[in-house]
């Protein structure tokens, strides 16, 4: 007998710890529901997902991560073989074959012009593939584009000092050459601000010494300025600041001009200089 009511008491405190768990969810039930919606469950949703988002992206080793440039919301795989734009998640968007053997990028805006640093071949890329494609009759020595998708192409040939080639936006049909007298180099071109114009920076290495001389162009082709800078170092780097005045850079200094006077309207020293650009802030030194 026992037994018997051993087992007949397990089995009604079993009964009981059941019927207690099943009024205890009931009870969780209801008042679950008596409380007012709290919103603080979507915020911490929401932020989650905008963590998602910022940590999207996708691996590389070093080798890669040097061909990779930004280029609007994604970056462009930028090889001697191929122009690959891909989005933030390393999805191929689309590819453009190129043969070149030291490919350079130079961007404005929507416009990623490649070029060939050791060779005459260069293409325009805009967000629906390639617009253009062509080659020179010189290597390619520098680039500019303006914030309409005009192109200024540095050649450097034998026969010449320099040679400016000026393609037309979105076709790139070649429009006009700048030629130059002096005796020396082009070192860079680059688009005014409001695309209206270009300057071209040249050394002149006829005498016993080097200096700079800054020409400005109107974009169809009509010489509209010329200085000879105060200045007596070399000067390879070209931008604008935001009054539109050209400034150039050297190994440690920037001095601007503007035309019709041949000292600098301001100058600046650091230490050393690697690169200089300008944006609608003023510029990046």
């Amino acid at each position: 007998r026992q037994p018997n009511q051993t087992t007949q008491r397990n089995r009604a405190s079993l009964i009981v710890l059941i019927v207690l768990a099943f009024l205890l969810m009931v009870g969780t039930g209801i008042l679950v529901s008596q409380l007012p919606e709290d919103e603080a469950w979507q915020l911490a949703s929401q932020t989650g997902q905008e963590t998602s988002k910022l940590l999207t992206g996708f691996s590389c080793d070093a080798a890669e991560a040097q061909t990779l440039y930004p280029y609007l919301d994604g970056v462009i795989r930028l090889t001697p073989e191929r122009v690959t734009c891909l989005d933030i998640l390393g999805n191929e968007r689309f590819v453009v074959d190129i043969d070149f053997t030291a490919p350079y990028p130079v961007l404005n805006g929507s416009w990623f012009l490649v070029a060939d640093r050791d060779g005459t071949g260069y293409a325009m890329i805009t967000p629906d593939g390639e617009a253009y494609h062509g080659r020179l009759n010189g290597n390619i020595a520098g680039a500019a584009i303006s914030a309409d998708g005009m192109a200024a192409l540095i050649q450097d040939r034998r026969d010449s000092s320099g040679i400016v080639t000026i393609l037309e936006a979105k076709t790139g049909r070649h429009l006009f050459d700048c030629h130059f007298t002096q005796s020396g180099y082009v070192l860079s071109a680059q688009f005014s601000p409001n695309g209206t114009s270009f300057d071209v920076s040249i050394v002149n290495t006829n005498g016993s010494s080097i200096y700079p001389i800054l020409k400005r162009y109107a974009t169809d082709g009509a010489q509209q300025g010329q200085l000879q800078p105060d200045l007596s170092d070399l000067y390879p780097l070209l931008a604008h600041d935001r009054q539109g005045n050209p400034v150039l850079g050297g190994h440690a200094a920037l001095a601007a001009f503007t035309y019709g006077s041949e000292k600098p309207a301001w100058q600046r020293t650091y230490a050393r200089i690697h690169a200089l650009t300008a944006n609608d802030d003023g510029m990046l030194v």
